[in-house]
Formats: C-alpha cells, structure tokens, sequence
C-alpha cells in the first residue's frame, strides 16, 4: 500500500509543477502585451504633437527625391525606453539625435511600390538633409534602412528565430547603378 501511495503522491507533486509552471508560462505573456499596449499608447502621445509635421515632411521628402507622394507615412519610435519619453522633443530633434529613434514607414505611391532606385535617391536626400533616421519602405519592416552621420546600415531581418534575429548589412552610397547594368 505505501508503494502505491509514494506513487500517486508523486505523480500529484509532478502534476502540481507542471500545473504551477504551465500557468506562470502563460501569464507572463498577458503582462509583456499589456507592457508593450502601455508603450505604444506612450509613444503615440509623445509623437502627437509632431505627428502632422513628420508627415509632411517625409511626403515632401519622398516626393521631392522619387517624384511621387507616398500614400501614407508611419512614425514610430524604435528602442526607447519610459525615461527618453518623460522629455518631449520637436521634429528636427527627433531627426538630429545622436541615436536615431525615429522610425519612419515610407508606404508606396503605388502598388508596385517604391523601386530600388527610388529608395536610394530617398535615402540620399535624407542623406542630404543631415538626418538621424530609421526608414522602412512598402510595408517591408523586415529591411530597415538605419541613415547615421557617417553612412547608412541594412537592419534586415535574417529568419532565424523567427525572424527576432537582425543582421546589419553596409549600404553603398557611391555605388553606380549604370556600371551594375553593364
């Protein structure tokens, strides 16, 4: 009988682990989503202020670079954290940060959207202009153009775990597109 006892307690203390861990395991991700719903909600607030202006200004950029006016532009903030959030900065802050936190969703004129070509003259004209910026093109986030002072990176996403892991990739500024076609 106690074999049989010994037993059936162990099978229920195994039973009780797995329960416990099972539903720890499944809490967790109710608070990251409530933590990441509270984030976005912050970063929305802070950007409402310069929300018109970055739009326009990132239109006039498209269309001044690539001839054409993207349907819509998305801003977001990428990497910040409650503490950059607590101090409201403008536009041209924003775009001059030593760190560029500001990402910007260029989304197509067309349906076809923008062409390789389109994005380079893009990303020059942001160049250009001396900006601190991450940009992203046609819905596409799994290629982020990172704009620095000193040159542009490829932020891609490389598949592996599930696409969470990120390569960083030189963007040839000088390359000619003629010499590519020969």
């Amino acid at each position: 009988m106690d074999k049989y006892r010994n037993k059936l307690l162990r099978r229920l203390v195994v039973f009780a682990l797995l329960f416990s861990a099972l539903c720890t395991a499944c809490s967790k991700p109710a608070e990251t989503a409530a933590a990441d719903a509270k984030k976005e909600d912050m970063i929305a607030e802070y950007l409402a202020p310069v929300q018109e202006e970055a739009d326009s200004y990132f239109a006039d950029l498209a269309e001044i670079a690539a001839g054409s006016r993207p349907e819509e532009v998305r801003i977001s903030l990428r990497n910040v954290d409650a503490d950059i959030l607590k101090e409201s900065k403008s536009l041209s802050e924003l775009l001059t940060d030593t760190y560029p936190v500001l990402l910007v969703g260029f989304i197509s004129a067309s349906e076809k959207g923008y062409s390789d070509d389109e994005i380079r003259a893009i990303i020059l004209e942001a160049k250009e202009r001396a900006l601190i910026v991450d940009l992203y093109f046609n819905y596409n986030d799994d290629y982020i153009y990172q704009v620095h002072s000193d040159g542009v990176v490829i932020d891609k996403a490389t598949g592996k775990d599930g696409g969470t892991m990120r390569e960083r990739i030189d963007y040839d500024l000088t390359e000619n597109r003629e010499k590519k076609d020969e």
